[in-house]
C-alpha cells in the first residue's frame, strides 16, 4: 500500500508510464536497457495502525523499528547508504515502504552465460535480503515478539519481487530507474497481502531464473491463482515463497547471529512463536521454528567439533562436550517434532518430508543418541533412524518422482549404509534390514538414482559428488573416482561453492579413505 508514503515513490523512480517533470536535458539515460531485479516492501495495515495507535507509537515505535530493521539488514548485506547508492544498487526508503533495485552493470564482453549468472546472483541476493528482513521483523520486540506473547498476530510485511528490463537514469546526481518491470513489482507487492505463508510474492520471470538453479531443498514457491493486476494488461502468474531451509552453511540467508549468541535470553521468545504456531497451525511460523532449532543444534555441533580437536586435559572440557551434545540433540529433536507436525498440516508439501529426512540424517551423522542412558542400545536406535529415513524418502520418490532432492538424500543414505556395513554386522549380525543382498541392491539403487538426477540436471554438483562416493564404495579405480569428483567441483565452482564442497569432502565419512588425496589435490582452494 502507498500508506504514509503518499504515492511519492512514483516521483522518485518515475515508472515509464508517467511523464518526467524534468526536462530531458536534466536526465541522463545511461544505456538502452538492463535486466534488474526489483523489490518493494510495505508494512501491511499501517494505515490501521496509524488510526488506532497514538502518533508517538506509530512514528517512534512502529516506523522506527521498521526503519531500524531495514537499515540493519542492508548494512549486513553490504548495500551502500541511500545517498551513496550507485547504478548497480538503487534504493529508497520513505515512511512505511522500501524500494530496492539490483542490477549488475552491463559488460559488453560478457557471454550470455555470464549475464544470466549475474541475474541469478542478483535474485539470490534479493531473496536473502527479503528473508533477513522477514525474520528480523518477526523477532523484533514491539511489533513481533511482544504481540506473539499476547497471542496476537505479529504485524506483517508485504514483499513483491520482479525481474525485468529497466532504464537506469541519473538526474541531478541521483540514480534512478524507469520501466514496466518496476510497475509490475509494485503490483505484485500489493497482491502479496493475500498470501497464506510468507507474503513474499515473486513474478514468473523471477521464479523462472531461480528454478533454473540446480535444486537443493532451499527455497520453494507455490503458484497462486492467475491474477489480474491493476494497471497491468493480461493475466499474471505469480508465486509465493512457502518454504525456506536456512540451516545449511551456504544457505540463502543465515539465522540472525544474535539469536545464537544470546540463546538463553531468546528461549521465551521462541516459546511464544511455538505457542502461536500450535494455535494457528501457520506453516510459515513452523518453518521459522524448524530453522532456528536446527541452526542452533548445528551451532552446538560445530562448537563440539572444535572441542574434539582439543586434548582432554580436565573435567571442564568433558562437561562442556556432554553439555553441547545434549543441547544439540534437544534442538534437533525439537526440529524433527515440528517437521512431523508440518507434514500433518500439509501432507502434500514434499518440502517438509525432505526437511525431516535431513533432520533425521543429522541424528545419524553426528550420532546424537550417544549422551543417552547406557541402557539405550545406541546402534539399534541408529538403525531404526536409517529405516525411518529410507521409508520416508522411498515413499516420497514413489508419490512424487520429480522430487530430485528426495532421490539425492536417498542416495546419500544408501551410500552410508554401505560404508557402515561392517559396524552394522558387528552390532547386529544378520540384521535383515541390511542383509548382503539388500546392501548390494541399495548401492546399485543409489547409483541408478544419481544417474537419473544427472539426466534431469546435468550440472547438479551434489549428484556427481555422491556418484564419486558410490564409485569409491564399489571399489572403482582412483582415476574414475577423481574424474567424477572433479565434475562435481566444476559445477560447484559455477555456483561459487567449490571451496565448501572440498571442505565437506575432507571431513565426509563417504570419502574417509581418500581424505589425503583430496587434500593434496584440492587443498590449495580452501587455504585462506
Amino acid at each position: 500500500m502507498l500508506g504514509a508514503f503518499g504515492g511519492n515513490i512514483w516521483k522518485l523512480i518515475k515508472v515509464i508510464t508517467e511523464k518526467s517533470s524534468l526536462p530531458e536535458a536534466d536526465k541522463e539515460i545511461t544505456e538502452k536497457g538492463r535486466t534488474a531485479t526489483i523489490m518493494f516492501i510495505d508494512l501491511i495495515g499501517s494505515s490501521e495502525v496509524a488510526s488506532i495507535k497514538s502518533l508517538n507509537y506509530y512514528r517512534n515505535i512502529y516506523l522506527k523499528q521498521f526503519h531500524d530493521t531495514i537499515n540493519t539488514v542492508l548494512e549486513n548485506h553490504d548495500v551502500p547508504d541511500e545517498a551513496d547508492s550507485d547504478e548497480e544498487v538503487i534504493w529508497h526508503m520513505r515512511g512505511d515502504e522500501l524500494f530496492i533495485l539490483l542490477s549488475g552493470k552491463s559488460i559488453k564482453t560478457a557471454s550470455d552465460e555470464q549475464k544470466i549468472n549475474k541475474i541469478r546472483s542478483d535474485i539470490l541476493r534479493m531473496f536473502s535480503i527479503a528473508l533477513d528482513i522477514k525474520y528480523r521483523w518477526l523477532f523484533n520486540d514491539e511489533c513481533g515478539i511482544k504481540r506473539l506473547k499476547g497471542m496476537k498476530a505479529p504485524f506483517e510485511i508485504a514483499i513483491g519481487i520482479n525481474t525485468g528490463q529497466v532504464l537506469i537514469t541519473k538526474e541531478k546526481g541521483n540514480w534512478g530507474a524507469e520501466g514496466y518491470a518496476i510497475n509490475l513489482a509494485k503490483r505484485i507487492e500489493s497482491e502479496s497481502r493475500k498470501g497464506s505463508a510468507s507474503n513474499i510474492f515473486v513474478s514468473e520471470n523471477t521464479y523462472g531464473y531461480y528454478s533454473d538453479i540446480s535444486g537443493e531443498n532451499v527455497l520453494r514457491f507455490e503458484q497462486q491463482e492467475k491474477s489480474v493486476l491493476k494497471g497491468i494488461s493480461g493475466i499474471v502468474r505469480i508465486y509465493e515463497l512457502i518454504f525456506a531451509n536456512l540451516d545449511e552453511d551456504d544457505a540463502i540467508v543465515k539465522i540472525p547471529s544474535e539469536w545464537l549468541v544470546d540463546w538463553d535470553e531468546k528461549k521465551e521468545d521462541l516459546y511464544a512463536i511455538e505457542k502461536m504456531f500450535l494455535s494457528t497451525l501457520n506453516p510459515w511460523l513452523g518453518n521459522v521454528l524448524c530453522n532456528v532449532h536446527w541452526r542452533k543444534g548445528a551451532e552446538s555441533l560445530e562448537n563440539l567439533d572444535e572441542l574434539n580437536g582439543i586434548p582432554v586435559g580436565d573435567d571442564i572440557n568433558v562437561i562442556k562436550k556432554k553439555s553441547l551434545r545434549k543441547e544439540a540433540e534437544q534442538h534437533v529433536r525439537k526440529a524433527s517434532e515440528i517437521a512431523r507436525k508440518l507434514i500433518e498440516i500439509e501432507p502434500e508439501n514434499p518440502a517438509w518430508k525432505i526437511y525431516l529426512a535431513q533432520i533425521l540424517h543429522e541424528y545419524l551423522y553426528y550420532d546424537l543418541t550417544e549422551y543417552n542412558d547406557k541402557s539405550v542400545d545406541k546402534e539399534r536406535v541408529r538403525l531404526l533412524l536409517y529405516d525411518d529415513t529410507v521409508k520416508l524418502l522411498k515413499k516420497l520418490t514413489k508419490d512424487k518422482p520429480e522430487e530430485v532432492d528426495a532421490w539425492l538424500y536417498l542416495s546419500r543414505i544408501y551410500l552410508e549404509i554401505e560404508i557402515n556395513r561392517k559396524l552394522i554386522d558387528a552390532v547386529i549380525p544378520n540384521y535383515e534390514g541390511f542383509s548382503d543382498r539388500k546392501r548390494e541392491k541399495s548401492l546399485d539403487d543409489a547409483m541408478n538414482f544419481l544417474s537419473r538426477i544427472i539426466m534431469w540436471d546435468v550440472e547438479y554438483p551434489e549428484a556427481y559428488y555422491y556418484m564419486a562416493a558410490g564409485y569409491l564404495a564399489q571399489g572403482a579405480g582412483k582415476t574414475k573416482i577423481m574424474e567424477v569428483f572433479k565434475k562435481a567441483l566444476r559445477y560447484a565452482d559455477m555456483q561459487k561453492r567449490k571451496p565448501d564442497m572440498i571442505k565437506l569432502a575432507i571431513i565426509d565419512p563417504l570419502f574417509s579413505t581418500m581424505t589425503s588425496v583430496i587434500k593434496a589435490q584440492f587443498g590449495r582452494y580452501i587455504k585462506k
